[in-house]
């Protein structure tokens, strides 16, 4: 018997809880304050009934947000961007919409039977409108309240988050930026899009990625992209589905690159894909291609992406769970070579010179382009979450809430960090000495500048 694919909302659900870096803060009532109005608005119904009276019912679309990765669940309220002025949408919503009708229809419908005191209690005023958020501006200094979810740099000094921050009484998007290596941050415009939710109007995004000073990506069931930095977001969302994973990258001293996407096709009937687009810092991102993985492309299974140079590398497993290492590039024939092992979300990485992984007892690398595979030195019995590759022979992972500094010429060095209660969902270098690491419960940003031996939080 063929096993049939997880509905859509199911899928997206889980997706959502496998999302990396994902949290919004939410009021400890708010499954409360959504059954109690449930409750009220049935009561109102109930009694219009009984009076044979007609009733004015809006109907609110509520978003449901989940922090992916064990990250425990969450209700959020309506999500807003941080950007310089709110933005009005020219497509009307498909479900549910809120549907409002003036009073005095009402009354005059119900006037020919019902007594004049039900005609008066079916005319009280609707209720105001909210006040507009107040949304934060470019260039203004982060809120204490910022609670980074993504992070993405292209040298030891810049880099951006992604992440949310309050704006009046909503959370909204936000995205801030550092040239300094973090002694100093502003906000940059983030895209029109929320960071969590789950309803039929809601297209969140959950990470970023900037392949240089002007070329940049925020990605999830949406894909925005910017050209000048940040300064400017435009919705260039794949018709072909949503967006699991993306990165970007070019040869050294190259003015153009290939960005690179793991796509989830919408409706979900076959396996995931893998898209490509030219970007240049003059040009932006060009079109978008589907890039042909071969005859048994990866299954129902999201794989892994890293990027070097002009190649892709994704590790996963096709429609048969044979594991494999999937390596394209531009203009070239897709081969594949068989993968250790299948990680788990976040436990594939680029050094320099190497790929690695995280299989069940420890990690793997590689320095021939995933044609073979040999383990590093590890803990015993250590169980690896996520990998950041640094070179040839050397790597962190984490072993539960410890970072691990392992390699395949000596013993494992637990790192020094004050968090003793992290659980990490993303780790990556961009060079030999700096590295970034992302913990959640609470979220942080942690910051290395000596290979991963020492961590420091990064203040915003």
């Amino acid at each position: 018997m063929t096993q049939q694919p997880p509905d859509e909302f199911e899928r997206r659900l889980r997706d959502v809880l496998h999302s990396r870096g994902l949290s919004v803060p939410v009021p400890p009532d708010a499954i409360d304050r959504i059954h109690a109005g449930a409750r009220r608005r049935q009561q109102r119904r109930n009694g219009a009934s009984a009076l044979g009276a007609v009733a004015v019912i809006a109907i609110a679309a509520i978003a449901i947000g989940v922090r992916p990765h064990g990250h425990g669940s969450n209700v959020a309220g309506t999500l807003r961007t941080a950007s310089p002025a709110p933005i009005a949408s020219s497509a009307a919503p498909s479900s549910p919409v809120a549907v409002q009708t003036s009073a005095s229809t009402v009354a005059s419908s119900a006037a020919s039977s019902a007594p004049s005191s039900q005609v008066a209690s079916a005319s009280t005023p609707p209720t105001p409108a909210p006040a507009p958020t107040p949304y934060p501006s470019a260039g203004s200094a982060v809120p204490a309240d910022f609670t980074p979810i993504s992070v993405t740099a292209v040298n030891d000094k810049t880099y951006w988050a992604l992440g949310t921050q309050q704006c009046g009484t909503v959370s909204c998007t936000a995205i801030v930026n550092t040239t300094d290596g973090g002694a100093h941050f502003t906000e940059v415009a983030a895209p029109h899009a929320a960071t969590i939710g789950i309803n039929d109007t809601t297209r969140p995004v959950f990470n970023l990625r900037f392949a240089d000073s002007s070329n940049g990506w925020a990605y999830g069931d949406a894909l925005w992209t910017t050209a000048d930095g940040g300064a400017t977001w435009v919705d260039a969302s794949l018709p072909a589905g949503s967006v699991k994973d993306l990165e970007a990258a070019r040869n050294p001293g190259a003015v153009a690159g290939t960005a690179w996407a793991i796509v989830q096709p919408v409706p979900f009937t076959s396996g995931y894909q893998l898209w490509e687009a030219p970007y240049a810092t003059s040009s932006g991102t060009g079109a978008w291609q589907r890039v042909d993985l071969g005859a048994d492309p990866p299954g129902d299974t999201a794989p892994s992406l890293v990027v070097k140079g002009p190649t892709a590398y994704l590790l996963g497993a096709d429609a048969k769970k044979v594991e494999r290492v999937y390596v394209a590039s531009v203009g070239v024939a897709t081969t594949t070579f068989a993968a250790p092992c299948i990680p788990t979300a976040g436990a594939f990485s680029a050094g320099i010179g190497s790929l690695w992984t995280a299989c069940p007892g420890g990690a793997t690398v590689s320095t021939d382009g995933g044609a073979t595979w040999h383990a590093a030195s590890t803990p015993s019995q250590i169980t690896v979450g996520v990998v950041g590759g640094i070179d040839a022979t050397t790597a962190v992972v984490n072993q539960g809430s410890n970072l691990v500094v392992v390699s395949t010429t000596g013993k494992p060095k637990t790192a020094s960090i004050s968090s003793k209660n992290a659980n990490f969902s993303f780790l990556g270098f961009t060079d030999a000495k700096v590295g970034y690491a992302l913990s959640q419960a609470p979220n942080q940003l942690w910051r290395t500048t000596d290979g991963g031996m020492s961590w420091s939080a990064v203040t915003f």
